[in-house]
Protein backbone atom coordinates (compact mmCIF):
# COMPACT_ATOMS: atom_id res chain seq x y z
CA UNK A 1 0.00 0.00 0.00
CA UNK A 2 1.22 3.36 -1.12
CA UNK A 3 1.38 6.30 1.35
CA UNK A 4 -0.78 9.09 0.83
CA UNK A 5 0.89 12.76 1.46
CA UNK A 6 -1.72 14.53 3.13
CA UNK A 7 -2.03 17.66 4.76
CA UNK A 8 -3.98 19.39 7.30
CA UNK A 9 -4.84 23.56 6.72
CA UNK A 10 -3.71 25.39 10.50
CA UNK A 11 -7.14 26.39 10.82
CA UNK A 12 -10.54 24.86 11.72
CA UNK A 13 -13.67 26.31 9.48
CA UNK A 14 -16.69 26.55 11.81
CA UNK A 15 -19.62 26.13 9.18
CA UNK A 16 -22.43 26.22 11.93
CA UNK A 17 -23.48 26.55 15.43
CA UNK A 18 -25.96 23.94 17.23
CA UNK A 19 -27.73 23.54 19.98
CA UNK A 20 -27.31 20.55 22.22
CA UNK A 21 -30.39 19.17 23.81
CA UNK A 22 -28.89 17.28 27.01
CA UNK A 23 -28.37 20.72 28.24
CA UNK A 24 -31.60 22.51 27.75
CA UNK A 25 -30.15 24.43 24.57
CA UNK A 26 -28.57 26.95 27.07
CA UNK A 27 -25.24 26.73 25.77
CA UNK A 28 -23.89 25.80 22.09
CA UNK A 29 -21.29 23.42 20.44
CA UNK A 30 -19.78 23.93 17.37
CA UNK A 31 -19.98 21.77 14.08
CA UNK A 32 -16.31 21.82 13.29
CA UNK A 33 -14.73 20.36 10.30
CA UNK A 34 -10.98 19.51 9.66
CA UNK A 35 -10.30 21.07 5.78
CA UNK A 36 -7.47 18.57 4.02
CA UNK A 37 -5.82 19.00 0.75
CA UNK A 38 -4.67 16.01 -0.90
CA UNK A 39 -2.09 17.01 -3.79
CA UNK A 40 -2.04 13.22 -5.14
CA UNK A 41 -3.07 12.65 -8.53
CA UNK A 42 -5.39 15.92 -8.33
CA UNK A 43 -7.68 14.03 -6.18
CA UNK A 44 -10.62 16.54 -4.31
CA UNK A 45 -10.60 17.42 -0.48
CA UNK A 46 -11.84 15.24 2.04
CA UNK A 47 -13.60 16.05 5.07
CA UNK A 48 -13.95 14.68 8.47
CA UNK A 49 -16.81 15.75 10.18
CA UNK A 50 -15.93 16.18 14.54
CA UNK A 51 -19.21 17.60 14.88
CA UNK A 52 -20.24 14.42 17.57
CA UNK A 53 -16.71 14.56 18.88
CA UNK A 54 -16.97 18.02 19.89
CA UNK A 55 -20.51 17.21 21.31
CA UNK A 56 -19.41 14.90 23.66
CA UNK A 57 -16.17 15.70 24.55
CA UNK A 58 -16.96 18.80 26.21
CA UNK A 59 -20.45 18.36 27.54
CA UNK A 60 -18.95 17.12 30.99
CA UNK A 61 -17.60 20.45 31.21
CA UNK A 62 -20.24 22.27 29.91
CA UNK A 63 -22.33 20.60 32.54
CA UNK A 64 -20.22 21.36 35.12
CA UNK A 65 -20.42 25.29 34.49
CA UNK A 66 -23.91 25.15 34.32
CA UNK A 67 -23.71 24.12 37.73
CA UNK A 68 -21.29 26.56 39.09
CA UNK A 69 -22.98 29.35 37.19
CA UNK A 70 -19.95 30.46 34.95
CA UNK A 71 -20.44 31.74 31.49
CA UNK A 72 -19.04 29.62 28.67
CA UNK A 73 -18.73 32.10 25.81
CA UNK A 74 -17.11 30.30 22.54
CA UNK A 75 -13.95 28.01 21.26
CA UNK A 76 -11.74 27.73 18.51
CA UNK A 77 -9.96 25.14 17.29
CA UNK A 78 -7.02 23.82 15.05
CA UNK A 79 -4.75 21.08 13.89
CA UNK A 80 -1.50 22.14 14.79
CA UNK A 81 0.57 18.21 13.61
CA UNK A 82 -0.40 15.64 11.35
CA UNK A 83 0.96 12.20 10.92
CA UNK A 84 0.57 9.72 7.90
CA UNK A 85 1.17 6.25 8.70
CA UNK A 86 -0.12 3.44 6.25
CA UNK A 87 -3.60 2.60 7.14
CA UNK A 88 -4.35 6.00 9.81
CA UNK A 89 -3.77 9.60 9.68
CA UNK A 90 -3.39 11.06 13.21
CA UNK A 91 -4.07 14.91 14.22
CA UNK A 92 -3.29 16.92 16.76
CA UNK A 93 -5.40 19.59 17.47
CA UNK A 94 -5.66 22.66 20.08
CA UNK A 95 -9.18 23.67 21.58
CA UNK A 96 -9.06 27.28 22.80
CA UNK A 97 -12.10 28.66 25.03
CA UNK A 98 -12.63 31.68 26.55
CA UNK A 99 -14.70 31.32 30.38
CA UNK A 100 -16.06 33.98 32.35
CA UNK A 101 -16.45 33.50 36.29
CA UNK A 102 -17.82 36.46 38.20
CA UNK A 103 -14.74 37.89 39.24
CA UNK A 104 -12.69 37.49 35.73
CA UNK A 105 -12.45 36.07 32.20
CA UNK A 106 -9.37 33.64 31.27
CA UNK A 107 -9.01 30.87 28.97
CA UNK A 108 -8.84 27.43 29.04
CA UNK A 109 -6.58 25.50 26.43
CA UNK A 110 -7.38 21.67 26.12
CA UNK A 111 -5.37 19.44 23.62
CA UNK A 112 -6.34 16.19 22.31
CA UNK A 113 -5.40 13.30 19.36
CA UNK A 114 -7.63 12.25 17.29
CA UNK A 115 -6.64 8.95 14.83
CA UNK A 116 -8.61 8.43 11.48
CA UNK A 117 -8.81 5.84 9.54
CA UNK A 118 -9.34 5.73 5.55
CA UNK A 119 -10.32 2.92 3.30
CA UNK A 120 -7.29 3.79 1.64
CA UNK A 121 -7.19 2.69 -2.64
CA UNK A 122 -4.29 0.38 -3.73
CA UNK A 123 -3.20 3.14 -5.51
CA UNK A 124 -3.04 5.55 -3.23
CA UNK A 125 -5.40 8.27 -3.64
CA UNK A 126 -7.72 9.19 -1.44
CA UNK A 127 -11.01 10.02 -2.51
CA UNK A 128 -14.19 11.96 -0.75
CA UNK A 129 -16.66 10.19 -2.65
CA UNK A 130 -15.22 7.28 -2.22
CA UNK A 131 -13.55 7.03 1.05
CA UNK A 132 -15.65 7.42 4.34
CA UNK A 133 -12.88 8.43 7.14
CA UNK A 134 -14.05 6.96 10.73
CA UNK A 135 -12.46 8.17 14.15
CA UNK A 136 -11.33 5.49 15.88
CA UNK A 137 -9.37 6.59 18.71
CA UNK A 138 -9.09 9.73 20.44
CA UNK A 139 -6.07 10.58 23.36
CA UNK A 140 -5.93 13.28 25.30
CA UNK A 141 -2.04 15.14 24.92
CA UNK A 142 -0.33 15.24 27.88
CA UNK A 143 0.74 18.70 28.72
CA UNK A 144 2.66 19.81 32.05
CA UNK A 145 0.26 19.89 34.92
CA UNK A 146 1.59 23.27 35.83
CA UNK A 147 -1.20 24.88 33.30
CA UNK A 148 -3.81 24.12 35.87
CA UNK A 149 -1.73 25.28 38.93
CA UNK A 150 -1.58 28.91 40.52
CA UNK A 151 0.59 31.02 42.21
CA UNK A 152 -0.97 32.89 45.60
CA UNK A 153 0.31 35.06 48.11
CA UNK A 154 -0.69 35.74 52.06
CA UNK A 155 0.12 36.66 55.39
CA UNK A 156 -0.33 34.74 58.67
CA UNK A 157 -1.50 35.42 62.36
CA UNK A 158 0.56 32.83 64.50
CA UNK A 159 1.27 32.39 68.60
CA UNK A 160 4.76 31.64 68.92
CA UNK A 161 5.68 29.46 72.01
CA UNK A 162 9.16 28.54 73.17
CA UNK A 163 10.18 25.21 74.92
CA UNK A 164 13.06 24.49 76.53
CA UNK A 165 15.01 24.93 79.71
CA UNK A 166 12.90 27.58 80.96
CA UNK A 167 9.60 25.40 79.52
CA UNK A 168 10.51 21.96 79.86
CA UNK A 169 10.11 19.05 77.43
CA UNK A 170 7.71 17.69 80.16
CA UNK A 171 4.95 20.67 79.31
CA UNK A 172 5.26 20.20 75.69
CA UNK A 173 1.65 19.32 75.19
CA UNK A 174 0.65 21.49 78.10
CA UNK A 175 1.52 24.50 77.12
CA UNK A 176 2.00 28.02 79.72
CA UNK A 177 0.16 30.75 78.13
CA UNK A 178 1.81 33.60 79.46
CA UNK A 179 4.79 32.89 77.89
CA UNK A 180 3.04 32.44 74.48
CA UNK A 181 3.39 35.96 71.91
CA UNK A 182 2.19 36.86 68.75
CA UNK A 183 4.02 36.16 65.65
CA UNK A 184 3.22 37.36 62.03
CA UNK A 185 4.33 36.03 58.59
CA UNK A 186 4.04 36.44 54.71
CA UNK A 187 4.29 33.45 52.09
CA UNK A 188 4.26 32.88 48.58
CA UNK A 189 2.94 29.20 47.22
CA UNK A 190 3.02 27.45 43.83
CA UNK A 191 0.72 24.59 42.98
CA UNK A 192 3.28 21.57 41.54
CA UNK A 193 0.22 19.22 40.77
CA UNK A 194 -3.15 17.72 42.66
CA UNK A 195 -1.45 17.08 45.90
CA UNK A 196 1.86 18.99 46.22
CA UNK A 197 2.54 22.70 46.70
CA UNK A 198 5.70 24.30 48.10
CA UNK A 199 5.45 27.06 49.83
CA UNK A 200 8.45 29.93 51.11
CA UNK A 201 7.20 32.12 54.64
CA UNK A 202 9.11 34.78 56.32
CA UNK A 203 7.91 35.15 59.59
CA UNK A 204 8.73 36.87 62.65
CA UNK A 205 8.12 36.40 66.61
CA UNK A 206 9.51 36.79 70.24
CA UNK A 207 9.77 33.76 72.06
CA UNK A 208 10.03 34.16 75.58
CA UNK A 209 11.10 32.32 79.21
CA UNK A 210 10.97 33.03 82.53
CA UNK A 211 11.47 30.62 85.37
CA UNK A 212 9.52 32.41 87.86
CA UNK A 213 6.33 32.30 85.66
CA UNK A 214 6.33 28.84 84.79
CA UNK A 215 7.77 27.25 87.69
CA UNK A 216 5.87 26.28 90.89
CA UNK A 217 8.24 26.60 94.16
CA UNK A 218 5.46 23.92 95.91
CA UNK A 219 6.14 21.25 93.10
CA UNK A 220 9.42 19.35 93.81
CA UNK A 221 9.79 18.91 90.24
CA UNK A 222 9.61 22.62 89.08
CA UNK A 223 11.33 24.20 92.37
CA UNK A 224 15.05 23.46 90.74
CA UNK A 225 13.71 26.17 88.21
CA UNK A 226 11.83 28.18 90.57
CA UNK A 227 15.49 28.68 92.64
CA UNK A 228 17.38 29.09 89.17
CA UNK A 229 15.43 32.45 88.15
CA UNK A 230 16.31 32.75 85.21
CA UNK A 231 14.79 34.19 82.15
CA UNK A 232 14.89 35.19 78.54
CA UNK A 233 13.07 37.33 75.04
CA UNK A 234 14.46 36.14 71.55
CA UNK A 235 13.06 38.15 68.61
CA UNK A 236 13.58 35.63 65.88
CA UNK A 237 13.24 35.63 62.17
CA UNK A 238 12.92 32.72 59.93
CA UNK A 239 12.84 32.35 56.15
CA UNK A 240 11.64 28.80 55.36
CA UNK A 241 10.56 26.49 52.65
CA UNK A 242 8.16 23.91 52.99
CA UNK A 243 6.46 20.84 51.34
CA UNK A 244 2.45 20.61 51.14
CA UNK A 245 0.93 17.43 50.97
CA UNK A 246 -3.24 17.80 50.59
CA UNK A 247 -4.88 14.86 52.08
CA UNK A 248 -7.17 15.49 49.72
CA UNK A 249 -5.98 16.16 45.67
CA UNK A 250 -7.49 18.66 43.84
CA UNK A 251 -7.67 17.64 40.67
CA UNK A 252 -10.30 20.34 39.18
CA UNK A 253 -9.90 24.40 38.27
CA UNK A 254 -9.09 26.17 40.94
CA UNK A 255 -12.31 27.53 41.07
CA UNK A 256 -13.52 24.07 41.84
CA UNK A 257 -10.86 23.54 44.34
CA UNK A 258 -12.56 21.79 47.43
CA UNK A 259 -13.76 23.44 50.40
CA UNK A 260 -11.79 21.74 53.46
CA UNK A 261 -8.59 19.69 52.97
CA UNK A 262 -6.42 18.57 55.54
CA UNK A 263 -2.58 19.02 54.71
CA UNK A 264 1.04 18.27 55.93
CA UNK A 265 3.80 20.05 55.85
CA UNK A 266 7.66 19.69 56.51
CA UNK A 267 10.97 21.43 54.91
CA UNK A 268 13.87 23.75 55.83
CA UNK A 269 14.78 26.66 56.83
CA UNK A 270 17.03 29.78 58.51
CA UNK A 271 16.57 31.34 61.62
CA UNK A 272 18.19 34.31 63.49
CA UNK A 273 18.05 34.93 66.97
CA UNK A 274 19.39 37.14 69.37
CA UNK A 275 18.83 36.19 73.34
CA UNK A 276 18.68 38.69 76.30
CA UNK A 277 17.61 39.28 79.61
CA UNK A 278 17.09 42.05 81.81
CA UNK A 279 20.08 43.26 84.06
CA UNK A 280 20.44 43.80 87.69
CA UNK A 281 21.35 46.03 89.97
CA UNK A 282 22.33 49.36 88.19
CA UNK A 283 21.65 47.49 84.98
CA UNK A 284 17.95 46.97 86.01
CA UNK A 285 15.19 47.49 83.37
CA UNK A 286 17.88 47.52 80.58
CA UNK A 287 17.74 44.04 78.31
CA UNK A 288 21.50 42.87 77.59
CA UNK A 289 22.52 40.52 74.99
CA UNK A 290 23.87 37.63 76.45
CA UNK A 291 25.44 35.69 73.74
CA UNK A 292 28.67 38.43 73.43
CA UNK A 293 28.56 37.42 76.97
CA UNK A 294 29.35 34.03 77.11
CA UNK A 295 27.10 33.20 80.56
CA UNK A 296 28.13 29.32 80.78
CA UNK A 297 31.68 30.39 79.67
CA UNK A 298 31.52 30.24 75.97
CA UNK A 299 34.67 31.69 74.54
CA UNK A 300 36.77 31.41 77.46
CA UNK A 301 39.74 28.88 77.88
CA UNK A 302 38.34 25.26 78.86
CA UNK A 303 34.36 26.06 77.70
CA UNK A 304 32.87 25.28 74.78
CA UNK A 305 33.00 28.15 71.36
CA UNK A 306 30.15 30.74 71.55
CA UNK A 307 26.68 29.24 70.11
CA UNK A 308 25.95 31.24 66.56
CA UNK A 309 23.01 33.36 65.73
CA UNK A 310 21.99 32.10 62.75
CA UNK A 311 20.86 28.36 63.22
CA UNK A 312 18.88 25.60 60.99
CA UNK A 313 15.30 24.91 61.57
CA UNK A 314 12.68 22.02 60.62
CA UNK A 315 9.83 23.37 60.25
CA UNK A 316 6.91 20.51 60.21
CA UNK A 317 2.98 20.36 60.99
CA UNK A 318 -0.37 20.05 59.85
CA UNK A 319 -3.39 21.73 59.07
CA UNK A 320 -6.72 22.49 57.14
CA UNK A 321 -7.66 24.79 54.84
CA UNK A 322 -10.82 26.41 53.25
CA UNK A 323 -11.97 27.60 50.25
CA UNK A 324 -13.40 31.05 51.22
CA UNK A 325 -14.91 31.82 47.82
CA UNK A 326 -12.88 31.78 43.62
CA UNK A 327 -9.45 33.38 45.05
CA UNK A 328 -9.15 33.09 48.96
CA UNK A 329 -8.31 30.71 51.06
CA UNK A 330 -8.04 30.95 54.95
CA UNK A 331 -6.32 27.92 56.89
CA UNK A 332 -5.72 26.76 60.47
CA UNK A 333 -2.31 25.34 61.05
CA UNK A 334 -0.14 23.71 63.87
CA UNK A 335 3.61 23.48 63.28
CA UNK A 336 6.71 22.56 65.04
CA UNK A 337 10.72 23.90 64.64
CA UNK A 338 12.63 21.92 65.65
CA UNK A 339 16.46 23.28 65.93
CA UNK A 340 19.90 21.77 66.32
CA UNK A 341 21.12 23.36 69.15
CA UNK A 342 20.03 24.46 72.68
CA UNK A 343 20.72 27.86 73.54
CA UNK A 344 17.58 29.18 72.42
CA UNK A 345 17.19 30.69 76.07
CA UNK A 346 20.91 31.15 76.34
CA UNK A 347 20.44 28.27 78.80
CA UNK A 348 21.80 24.78 78.15
CA UNK A 349 24.73 23.06 80.40
CA UNK A 350 26.83 23.73 83.53
CA UNK A 351 27.50 26.80 85.49
CA UNK A 352 30.78 28.42 84.51
CA UNK A 353 33.66 29.51 87.39
CA UNK A 354 32.71 32.97 88.38
CA UNK A 355 36.40 33.66 88.67
CA UNK A 356 36.85 32.62 84.45
CA UNK A 357 34.27 35.08 83.52
CA UNK A 358 35.61 38.69 86.15
CA UNK A 359 36.47 41.36 84.52
CA UNK A 360 39.73 42.11 86.51
CA UNK A 361 38.35 45.47 86.72
CA UNK A 362 35.04 44.46 87.69
CA UNK A 363 34.29 43.43 91.49
CA UNK A 364 30.97 42.39 90.41
CA UNK A 365 31.06 40.81 87.69
CA UNK A 366 28.08 41.23 85.03
CA UNK A 367 28.08 38.17 83.40
CA UNK A 368 28.14 36.31 86.33
CA UNK A 369 25.56 37.91 88.06
CA UNK A 370 23.64 37.27 84.68
CA UNK A 371 24.36 33.17 84.68
CA UNK A 372 23.11 33.18 88.21
CA UNK A 373 20.57 35.03 89.56
CA UNK A 374 19.67 31.91 92.52
CA UNK A 375 19.76 34.38 95.28
CA UNK A 376 17.58 37.84 93.23
CA UNK A 377 14.49 38.53 96.01
CA UNK A 378 12.70 39.72 93.01
CA UNK A 379 12.07 37.93 89.34
CA UNK A 380 14.09 40.13 87.08
CA UNK A 381 11.61 40.13 84.61
CA UNK A 382 8.13 41.29 86.02
CA UNK A 383 10.28 43.22 89.44
CA UNK A 384 7.87 40.52 91.60
CA UNK A 385 8.96 39.90 94.97
CA UNK A 386 10.19 36.48 95.44
CA UNK A 387 8.80 35.64 98.97
CA UNK A 388 9.41 32.19 98.81
CA UNK A 389 12.73 32.36 98.24
CA UNK A 390 13.79 32.51 102.19
CA UNK A 391 11.50 29.68 103.00
CA UNK A 392 13.44 27.66 100.10
CA UNK A 393 16.61 28.21 101.97
CA UNK A 394 15.26 26.94 105.38
CA UNK A 395 13.88 24.35 103.49
CA UNK A 396 16.59 22.58 101.59
CA UNK A 397 19.72 22.92 104.37
CA UNK A 398 22.50 24.58 103.75
CA UNK A 399 20.85 27.16 101.75
CA UNK A 400 23.48 30.09 101.26
CA UNK A 401 26.73 28.82 101.03
CA UNK A 402 30.42 30.62 100.25
CA UNK A 403 32.52 29.28 97.44
CA UNK A 404 36.11 30.56 96.20
CA UNK A 405 36.70 30.99 92.45
CA UNK A 406 39.47 30.25 90.60
CA UNK A 407 40.47 33.52 90.99
CA UNK A 408 40.94 33.22 94.53
CA UNK A 409 38.04 35.81 95.82
CA UNK A 410 34.64 34.52 97.59
CA UNK A 411 31.31 34.13 96.22
CA UNK A 412 27.73 33.35 97.65
CA UNK A 413 25.65 31.53 96.22
CA UNK A 414 22.21 29.44 96.58
CA UNK A 415 23.52 25.77 97.16
CA UNK A 416 23.88 23.27 94.45
CA UNK A 417 23.52 26.98 91.67
CA UNK A 418 26.70 29.31 90.17
CA UNK A 419 29.62 26.77 91.05
CA UNK A 420 31.43 25.23 87.93
CA UNK A 421 30.17 21.52 87.01
CA UNK A 422 26.86 22.33 88.76
CA UNK A 423 23.93 21.76 86.52
CA UNK A 424 22.32 25.03 84.41
CA UNK A 425 20.25 23.59 81.79
CA UNK A 426 20.43 20.54 80.24
CA UNK A 427 22.49 19.56 77.24
CA UNK A 428 20.76 16.25 76.13
CA UNK A 429 17.52 18.17 74.71
CA UNK A 430 17.49 20.88 71.92
CA UNK A 431 15.31 23.79 72.21
CA UNK A 432 11.92 24.20 69.70
CA UNK A 433 9.51 26.60 69.01
CA UNK A 434 5.77 25.94 67.77
CA UNK A 435 3.89 28.59 65.44
CA UNK A 436 -0.25 27.93 65.61
CA UNK A 437 -1.97 30.10 64.02
CA UNK A 438 -4.25 31.44 60.67
CA UNK A 439 -2.95 31.88 57.13
CA UNK A 440 -5.06 33.96 54.68
CA UNK A 441 -4.33 33.16 50.91
CA UNK A 442 -4.98 35.32 47.57
CA UNK A 443 -4.86 33.52 44.17
CA UNK A 444 -2.16 35.89 42.91
CA UNK A 445 -2.27 34.39 39.10
CA UNK A 446 -3.58 31.67 37.35
CA UNK A 447 -2.02 29.40 34.52
CA UNK A 448 -4.53 28.50 31.82
CA UNK A 449 -5.81 25.16 32.65
CA UNK A 450 -4.33 22.45 29.97
CA UNK A 451 -4.31 18.71 31.99
CA UNK A 452 -5.69 15.98 29.93
CA UNK A 453 -9.07 15.78 29.02
CA UNK A 454 -11.33 12.31 29.69
CA UNK A 455 -12.25 10.67 26.65
CA UNK A 456 -15.00 8.36 26.24
CA UNK A 457 -14.41 4.90 25.08
CA UNK A 458 -16.27 4.48 22.25
CA UNK A 459 -15.51 4.56 18.63
CA UNK A 460 -17.00 7.60 16.70
CA UNK A 461 -18.67 6.89 13.39
CA UNK A 462 -20.01 9.45 10.39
Amino acid sequence: MKRAEIFVADYVQTLNIIGNPRINNRYTTEDYFLSKSVPVYNDIVPIIRLKQFVADEYLQYIELWYQEGIEFNYRTIKATNVLLEPDYVSVEVEVDRTIRVPDETFRDRQGIKIYVRFPFLEDGRVGAERSTPRIYKIEPINRKYNDRNYLAVGGQLNAIQYFGELNPINSRFRPTWALTRPSIAVHAVKKLNPFLYVRASLSMGRVFGDDFTAADPKDPLARYRYIRNLHFRNFITELSAVAIVDLRPNTGLYYRRKFITPYLFGGIGLMSHNPQARGPGAFRGNWIDLQPLGTEGQGQPGYEAPYRLIQPVLPFGLGVKFRLGYRWDVALEAGMRYTFFDHLDDVSGDYPDPGDLRDASDTQPLIYRLSNRSLESEAAFRALDRSDLDLLINQLPPGVIDFVGSDGRTYTTFNGYGRRGEQRGNPRTNDIYVLTGFHLTYLLRVDRPSAPIQIPDYEYNF
